[in-house]
């Protein structure tokens, strides 16, 4: 994200539920990394691009998420993530469902 010019604060938490619970981040899209990006909730390995575009665009969103990369320690996201094709999802206002935003 840095090198994508995104401005980047670390805080390593012990448990990050009661954040995504607050900025409504299902379970089922729960993943590895929590980020808030002007009021989103970014949920996982979410390609810069995706976030950009979210920020230009500003749809009715809680934000995006790529689900499934839950292990602590996890080495290698960024090549599963190529390998498995997972899709940015966008987080739903209305409803804990999510629908496609792009595809990796």
């Amino acid at each position: 994200m840095r090198a994508s010019g995104f401005r980047v604060e670390v805080r390593d938490l012990g448990d990050v539920t009661p954040i995504r619970r607050r900025y409504g981040v299902p379970d089922a899209l729960a993943s590895c990394h929590t980020a808030l990006v002007a009021g989103y909730a970014i949920e996982g390995h979410v390609p810069a691009a995706d976030v950009k575009r979210l920020l230009r665009e500003r749809p009715k969103l809680k934000g995006l998420a790529v689900p499934g990369m839950t292990l602590q320690g996890f080495r290698g996201a960024c090549a599963m993530r190529r390998l498995m094709k997972l899709a940015t999802m966008g987080i739903a206002t209305s409803t804990p469902s999510a629908s496609a935003a792009s595809r990796a």
